[in-house]
């Protein structure tokens, strides 16, 4: 079922690896996974029709249920009807854990699971995107060149200031504000890493990094593919042509390291984040729902 889903969603996006689409590929994580965290699955005259499975973690502080993508699954014929009912069933004992925050990770285009997650009241929380190594237009008259670990100094604002952005409306993430720095100068350090920092009239205004690590769904896991995992430009700096001119320059560093393809994830309530992304050639692989479900009054 998951393997039928990966391989729909590559025929409207083939640039999405082939890894994923033999379901023996898929196995060996779905089994670890199906091991350790409750699921339900759905039958009719001793066949299978669908699957949910949610894993128990924290996030953001509280206690989660999360669905990867390849821990559900429905005949395509019935899927919203069946998503509705596995999820009335896993939902009760998720909520009895005292676990309220519920995640779900569905393939770009697989409409059905969406309609049944927004009919749940779920709503977008995150996306996972995917564009091949082309150069995009740019016009910036931008300096741009490679960090080190003696750059780290300059990188800490910047990262604590795309934490600020991503703190406020509307997207409201958590902030911990004894969250030391993720960009140190071990990570700097790491030749298989790569930041890069902007600069204008002389002032750090913008850096975005990559790293060869997995992405966090299938579309996005794969050796052939690089990750940015940070991004971000002043507000004197947007506008500008600088964030394409930063991301021009990590897309010329990957193809000369063997990649084919570049994944980045954002918060689809990050506004000016997700209009650069899209607008700069990524495409939706992946949706990540959200649902809170309150708990009941005493």
């Amino acid at each position: 079922m998951v393997a039928a889903r990966y391989r729909a969603e590559r025929e409207i996006l083939p640039l999405i690896p082939e890894r994923y689409t033999d379901s023996e590929a898929i196995l060996p994580r779905l089994v670890e996974f199906a091991a350790s965290s409750p699921g339900v699955a759905a039958m009719r005259a001793g066949e299978l029709q669908g699957f949910l499975i949610g894993m128990r973690i924290t996030w953001r502080g509280g206690l989660t249920a999360y669905v990867p993508e390849y821990g559900h699954g429905a005949d395509p014929d019935r899927a919203y009807t069946l998503y509705r009912a596995m999820y009335a069933e896993m939902s009760g004992l998720w909520a009895s854990e005292g676990r309220r925050d519920h995640l779900i990770a569905l393939f770009a285009h697989d409409r059905p699971a969406f309609e049944a997650c927004v009919s749940l009241g779920y709503g977008g929380v995150g996306m996972d995107t995917l564009r091949g190594l082309d150069p995009i237009a740019e016009v910036a008259d931008v300096e741009i060149r490679r960090a080190s670990a003696a750059d780290v100094g300059q990188i800490a604002p910047l990262e604590a200031a795309l934490r600020d952005h991503l703190a406020e409306p509307p997207t409201f993430l958590p902030r911990d504000p004894e969250e030391p720095t993720h960009l140190g100068a071990e990570w700097l350090s790491d030749p298989q890493r790569a930041l890069w920092l902007a600069y204008r009239h002389g002032a750090a205004c913008a850096f975005l990094c990559m790293d060869p690590r997995p992405g966090q769904v299938l579309p996005t896991s794969d050796d052939s593919t690089v990750s940015i995992t940070g991004a971000f430009t002043t507000p004197g700096g947007r506008g500008s042509g600088v964030g394409a001119a930063l991301l021009n320059r990590g897309l010329s560093w990957a193809a000369a390291e063997g990649y084919t393809t570049c994944a980045v994830d954002f918060e689809v309530a990050n506004i000016p984040g997700a209009g650069f992304w899209l607008g700069r050639g990524f495409k939706p692989v992946a949706q990540g729902m959200y649902r809170h479900v309150h708990a009941p009054r005493q």
